[in-house]
């Protein structure tokens, strides 16, 4: 079987939503980086757990979340962190969302807060707890695809 991974990339905190084909949250995790000090150090780490995931569930679609620009350095670290992603998942396809589309598509206007996001997709997979707001981003960004190609 292969999988849809929902990504929500961050030097700090990345969330990860691995999906099978008929919408259904089969893992979901985050790489938490924050006690690290080094850019190198933070995304050594993010990609071993990836190749660990990779391994585990292997994929066939990246649905991730794009990035934006609001401060030159964070934003050129996010931007890190999706090179290491699409090198070490070159042989993947990989589809890119920007965070207003995916708000629009789940929870029905593109200015909503991140709670009220998180709310919805709680409410979408009661079952599973999302331990943070970047849990929470890498299902919408999976749902919100769902939803434009009519899987959900």
């Amino acid at each position: 079987m292969l999988y849809t991974y929902g990504l929500d990339l961050s030097l700090s905190n990345s969330g990860i939503a691995i999906f099978s084909d008929d919408a259904q949250l089969i893992h979901l995790t985050s790489v938490d980086t924050k006690s690290l000090k080094e850019h190198k150090e933070k995304l050594q780490l993010i990609g071993k757990e990836l190749l660990k995931l990779k391994e585990e569930y292997p994929p066939k679609l990246l649905v991730i979340e794009r990035g934006f620009m609001r401060f030159a350095a964070s934003t050129e670290a996010v931007f890190k962190v999706v090179g290491v992603v699409q090198y070490l998942f070159s042989d993947i396809e990989q589809i890119f969302y920007s965070p207003m589309t995916v708000k629009k598509w789940v929870a029905g206007k593109g200015n909503v807060k991140k709670d009220e996001v998180y709310m919805v997709v709680s409410k979408m997979y009661p079952q599973i707890i999302m331990e943070n707001f970047d849990q929470s981003d890498a299902v919408s960004v999976c749902v919100c695809h769902f939803k434009k190609t009519g899987v959900m």
